[in-house]
């Protein structure tokens, strides 16, 4: 697992949130998708997921989360969605070649490195879905401050 230490890019996105089960991941991606070409909203970067709660410790019904696009800054959003201006922040970064594998164990083999490396993670992790040329990726990353420099 090769781990990149980066800067995030700074970035304006339109938000889903919700408090549904994870698996609700096509309809929320679908919901969002639909909105932007409805609204005419450009995007400038790859639909993301960030979870608020871990799914392993929480009640199904009390599951905060949100969808995600990057869009341009001049743009509006009707309730439910939302705009955020997300700041660069240092993230540990890693990308699959294969979603299904990230989900088996890469979690907490990243986290366990993380920690290895005198790393914190500070925010919830994103998930970042590359789609190119019909080959789809997933980065994960995580916002984290070095324990000991």
């Amino acid at each position: 697992m090769d781990i990149d230490y980066k800067m995030s890019r700074p970035e304006t996105a339109l938000i889903l949130p919700l408090q549904d089960p994870y698996n609700q991941h096509p309809q929320a991606i679908q919901q969002i998708g639909t909105y932007i070409r409805t609204k005419g909203i450009r995007r400038t970067g790859p639909t993301f997921g960030r979870y608020d709660t871990p799914e392993s410790e929480t009640p199904r019904n009390n599951l905060f989360w949100e969808v995600g696009i990057p869009v341009e800054t001049a743009t509006d959003a009707d309730p439910p969605y939302k705009i955020r201006e997300m700041k660069p922040q240092r993230v540990d970064s890693v990308i699959f070649k294969d979603p299904a594998n990230m989900e088996k164990y890469a979690r907490g083999v990243f986290l366990m490195k993380l920690i290895i490396e005198d790393q914190f993670p500070t925010h919830p992790g994103i998930e970042i879905w590359h789609n190119r040329s019909g080959k789809s990726r997933t980065e994960l990353q995580i916002d984290v401050i070095k324990v000991y420099p």
